[in-house]
């Protein structure tokens, strides 16, 4: 099976205007507690049941994992009863499945104000949503090849994609004219970043360089040289002034750069495995993911790895950072996407709604809604739960 990477989103978003009310968001219950109530759903007693259906459908997605090790039961009362709240828990977290793609989705970023959402696909399209009522708004064309990288520019009237046809593209989202070939690169591109002026425009490549291209002239100015492999992943950090690049299997590295010089500042090793995700949570801590199936948490100024986070299989290949920096959402070839806290390492949430493997995530500003791709061809929009007023530490 080809293999893929996520595109991680490194854009900050400024405002949110998907505002509704989420399911229950009530602090879980002892995992204890979960499982007998999934017991109880196979109880004698009729009254058990009804009692236990009813505190799992409001205890909702953090059942799901109990729920489903009951789906395929053999007493017929238990199995009707786990798929039912099955279907009711998912349904009720999930705001929107968005739908329109013929392929995979590999990329995935947010328009400044969180109205929109940008897709990038297999199908060699890019499609542009409406995350208010979860319609397709446009579709992008012009492609050769498998879309896999976006960005979105500082300033929300345009965006640019990286394809497996080694153009970069830049697109108005204001107007309807054909984009701009920006650069022609030696291969495939796998990630895009703009500088916080938005004059400049990082491309990632499979020719384990970095490519720096000036978005009024479209001529590559610099390249930056410093992974020995194909450059994965990229991020730039809050204050504008230094970017993180992840490298693929034999470099296995991040390399924390000037985004200016594009020198690299600090090389942090430890992954072992290809780095498809990077993300800054702060100017001077950073998480970073890969092939092993651990999430690390950088200390940029040492260099050193304060906490792992781990539970994902397959490979995890997307992460992103809430704007507050306190919340952290994973993807992985597992299909699963986890919501952490970063502050102590807890997974607050797992979601299983999709069908194939994660391929890239994002946050509303507002830390509402998690936004999801994924290989089953949809990007779907789910509920976050609250953050908890006293967090333990």
């Amino acid at each position: 099976m080809t293999q893929r990477f996520a595109i991680v989103l490194t854009a900050i978003v400024v405002s949110t205007s998907v505002v509704a009310q989420g399911p229950d968001d009530d602090d879980d219950p002892d995992p204890k507690v979960i499982q007998r109530y999934v017991d109880d759903l196979g109880s004698d007693l009729f009254r058990d049941r009804e009692t236990s259906t009813a505190a799992l459908r409001k205890i909702g997605e953090s059942a799901i994992p109990f729920l489903r090790r009951k789906q395929n039961s053999l007493d017929e009362e238990m199995r009707r009863r786990v798929l039912d709240l099955l279907a009711d828990i998912e349904t009720k977290a999930q705001r929107f499945c968005l739908t329109g793609h013929e392929k995979g989705v590999i990329g995935l970023t947010l328009v400044p104000g969180d109205r929109q959402a940008l897709s990038a696909s297999e199908d060699k399209t890019i499609g542009l949503w409406d995350l208010n009522d979860g319609k397709l708004l446009k579709r992008f064309t012009g492609h050769e090849k498998q879309v896999w990288a976006l960005a979105v520019a500082p300033d929300g009237m345009s965006f640019s994609s990286g394809s497996q046809d080694t153009t970069v593209r830049l697109w108005s989202l204001q107007a309807e004219s054909a984009p701009r070939v920006l650069a022609t690169l030696p291969e495939s591109v796998r990630a895009l970043q703009f500088t916080a002026d938005g004059t400049k425009l990082l491309a990632a490549a499979y020719d384990h360089r970095i490519h720096v291209i000036d978005v009024k002239s479209a001529k590559v100015e610099a390249v930056w040289e410093g992974h020995n492999d194909i450059v994965l992943c990229m991020a730039l950090s809050p204050d504008g002034k230094t970017v993180l690049s992840g490298g693929g299997f034999r470099d296995a590295t991040v390399c924390l750069r000037d985004a200016k010089s594009g020198a690299v500042l600090k090389r942090l090793v430890g992954h072992r495995g290809a780095v498809h995700a990077v993300a800054f949570t702060g100017n001077d801590h950073a998480i970073s993911a890969g092939r092993d199936d651990i999430i690390r948490l950088w200390d940029l100024k040492t260099g050193t790895v304060q906490r792992e986070f781990t539970g994902h299989k397959n490979g995890i290949v997307a992460l992103a950072v809430s704007r507050d920096g306190k919340r952290m959402l994973s993807g992985a070839y597992d299909k699963e996407v986890r919501l952490w806290e970063l502050s102590t390492g807890d997974e607050l949430r797992r979601y299983h709604h999709h069908e194939g493997g994660i391929n890239a995530v994002a946050f509303t500003a507002d830390r509402r809604f998690a936004v999801t791709a994924s290989d089953d061809r949809s990007v779907r929009v789910c509920y976050l739960p609250r953050a908890k007023k006293n967090p333990r530490h």
